[in-house]
């Protein structure tokens, strides 16, 4: 069934957020818990920066080594956990490939409407996409938008030279916006609580407001930098599109790799498991050889051992009885060879 035939498309009746029967499915209630842990974790982790340019919020400049603006007690404290989760394009390039979707978990701590914005949209529109992908589908499809979000904002970063890090949800988010404006285009939403405004206008927009730095930029306007990754937001949006669009599932590709990689690790298990048996088996032939070797019944004169030789067969097959061959060092695994050699000469015919 395509998606245009799915409920959630046909039907336009707005989320009512808190309103009777509201319910927040696993996946987004475990997206808002751990932006929200992450978020105190940003500020709680932190340590003085290399210099005094380190970490200044949007629109905060120095001026003589002294910090301008209200959060001048909070900008000199670096944030550690930001440091190893931002989308950072140096260091992606050097092999810290989970920032492609890290980033997407930190938000900025002097704005501390960067999270709340992100976080209600993820509640209000991505309950209702939850509900009608399915958990995995609707996991899946958040992390793909924040990859492919980072993958815009590193081409962009790449083609102007930029080097500024990234963080925050938006980019996932917009891929949720544009998914929910597409399926539910006539759903609105009333602003400052006079008159509706289509959310299918709204977000284009907020869309047109997105691209226009990127525009500018990209045809030249390098100084231009806003603050705000713009780039990663046109990402999201596009990947949104094109999985509605395209009636992208994930899900089915998810189930595919887990497969292979639980098959993949069954017959590696499999195959480790038949070696150690071929070990075990070679073993035991060769102890119960050993020991067809050491009944002095069957010894001939042809084949003198010593007392010390003996003694050392005796004391590894009691080795082997009370501990088992797998128990044996690999001197005592050479008398066993010794003594096999000794055996197969006494065997073999004579000339």
């Amino acid at each position: 069934m395509g998606i245009d035939n799915r409920d959630y498309v046909r039907d336009s009746h707005a989320t009512s957020l808190g309103g009777p029967g509201f319910y927040l499915p696993p996946v987004c209630r475990w997206l808002l818990i751990v932006n929200v842990v992450v978020f105190f974790a940003q500020i709680l982790l932190t340590q003085p920066p290399e210099s005094p340019r380190i970490g200044l919020p949007p629109g905060v400049t120095d001026v003589d080594g002294e910090f301008v603006g209200l959060w001048m007690p909070m900008v000199p404290q670096v944030s550690l956990v930001q440091q190893w989760l931002a989308l950072d394009s140096a260091k992606v390039a050097k092999g810290q490939v989970w920032r492609l979707l890290t980033y997407a978990f930190c938000h900025d701590r002097f704005v501390p409407w960067h999270i709340v914005a992100n976080m209600a949209l993820l509640i209000w529109l991505g309950t209702r996409l939850e509900h009608f992908l399915g958990s995995t589908e609707f996991c899946l499809f958040y992390c793909a938008a924040a990859i492919a979000a980072a993958a815009a904002f590193l081409a962009f970063n790449l083609w102007t030279g930029r080097t500024n890090p990234a963080i925050g949800a938006s980019g996932a988010v917009w891929g949720i916006i544009v998914v929910y404006a597409i399926s539910h285009p006539n759903d609105s939403i009333e602003m400052f609580g006079m008159f509706p405004f289509p959310i299918r206008h709204l977000a284009l927009f907020y869309l047109a407001l997105d691209m226009y730095p990127v525009a500018l930029s990209l045809f030249g306007y390098r100084s231009l930098d806003t603050g705000i990754a713009h780039a990663a937001h046109v990402g999201g949006a596009a990947f949104g599109f094109l999985y509605f669009k395209r009636q992208w599932r994930l899900a089915p590709s998810w189930n595919k790799v887990v497969r292979y990689v639980d098959a993949h690790r069954r017959k590696a298990k499999s195959l480790s498991n038949q070696e150690s048996l071929r070990n075990k088996k070679s073993l035991s032939n060769e102890s119960a050889a050993m020991l067809k070797l050491h009944r002095p019944a069957e010894r001939s004169a042809s084949t003198p051992t010593s007392p010390a030789v003996d003694q050392d067969l005796d004391r590894v097959l009691q080795k082997i009885q009370n501990q088992g061959s797998e128990s044996l060092t690999d001197d005592e695994r050479e008398v066993l060879r010794h003594a096999s050699d000794r055996f197969r000469t006494r065997q073999s015919p004579s000339g």
